[in-house]
């Protein structure tokens, strides 16, 4: 877990108080919940960790989880 928060710029506190959940679509995606909407407004991923990491996709949400920010994986296309 910490791997993939580090990913996306943030920090391990930042997280919502929910379980970060693997949603599939058409495409799987890794669904994020962060304390606020602060916090994803901030995040700087990192396109090489979320390549090691191996996921089609991540959607970052805030703790509203009303609006929310997607990104993709870089060798995904997805």
């Amino acid at each position: 877990m910490d791997r993939l928060v580090r990913a996306l710029g943030a920090r391990p506190g930042d997280l919502a108080d929910a379980p970060v959940q693997i949603v599939s679509t058409v495409h799987s995606k890794v669904l994020v919940g962060f304390r606020t909407r602060e916090v994803v407004d901030a995040l700087g991923p990192d396109s090489a960790a979320l390549t090691e990491l191996r996921c089609a996709g991540l959607l970052v949400l805030d703790d509203r989880a009303a609006d929310g920010s997607q990104f993709r994986a870089p060798q995904s296309g997805a």
